[in-house]
């Protein structure tokens, strides 16, 4: 779909409810195809839930949802467009895997359950493991990896998975030093450059993200926030980012071209 004037992700009037209380609340949001989005706001916020209905793992209470122009069922059903990154916590590392184990385990959706690897299917995960600079460790166990590199597996794991467009990451960078982050985030400059992908990152990271972004989202159960990155922090002070409980963002991001 690169090229495509398709937009990547719409949301129109969402609305997100649980047992009467109020997660989501006429969220409205267009992401086009190549562009970098970070979603940021404080815990609770409802930005685990916002992913979930756009992966289509979470219907709407009312509103309309678009992935590629499709319902998100009906897209992750037809394809492998959409590659997801978890939280790292979500991932037991004392597991007895090697860092090619996770990323062929990626591969399971395209070759079906119950089938032997191909030679193929190992050729792509070396590709993808070179593309996030670790094809030296495909034989090393997961839990010898730094928690920065464990983050790059799993990012070419999500690569691996089929021919994914759009590639959504859950606080990718959580225990990663602010040196290491920016390698990260020029990491997924690169991939999104290379590879044609249009990229949704959670993080509370703002001053480092707002470098690399082409466009932040602040949520706090309504969408406060949609703008790119110099447009926030020109909006600073103002009562729609305090509501949004933010007291400090640091210096004018530099969207990518």
């Amino acid at each position: 779909m690169k090229g495509s004037s398709v937009p990547v992700i719409e949301l129109d009037r969402v609305n997100v409810s649980f047992d009467g209380n109020t997660v989501l609340e006429n969220i409205s949001l267009v992401v086009d195809p190549g562009h970098f989005v970070g979603i940021i706001g404080p815990n609770g916020a409802g930005k685990t839930t916002l992913l979930k209905v756009i992966l289509g793992l979470q219907p709407p209470t009312s509103g309309e949802v678009r992935l590629f122009g499709m319902k998100p069922s009906e897209t992750l059903k037809n394809n492998n467009y959409v590659g997801y990154v978890p939280q790292r916590s979500l991932l037991d590392r004392d597991l007895p895997f090697s860092v090619m184990d996770i990323i062929l385990m990626g591969r399971v959706g395209s070759i079906g359950p119950f089938k032997w690897f191909r030679k193929s299917d190992r050729a792509e995960a070396e590709k993808n493991l070179e593309r996030v600079e670790l094809l030296d460790y495909a034989d090393r166990p997961i839990g010898e990896l730094s928690g920065g590199q464990m983050q790059r597996v799993l990012i070419a794991r999500a690569l691996s998975c089929g021919n994914p467009r759009l590639l959504i990451l859950d606080e990718p960078t959580v225990g990663v030093d602010i040196p290491r982050m920016h390698g990260f985030y020029e990491l997924l400059v690169n991939l999104r450059r290379d590879m044609g992908l249009t990229i949704l990152v959670v993080t509370h990271e703002v001053a480092v993200i707002s470098n690399y972004a082409h466009q932040m989202v602040c949520l706090n159960r309504t969408m406060h926030v949609h703008c790119n990155p110099a447009e926030i922090m020109r909006t600073h002070g103002s009562q729609e980012m305090s509501r949004c409980e933010f007291e400090q963002l640091f210096g004018p991001g530099k969207g990518q071209d």
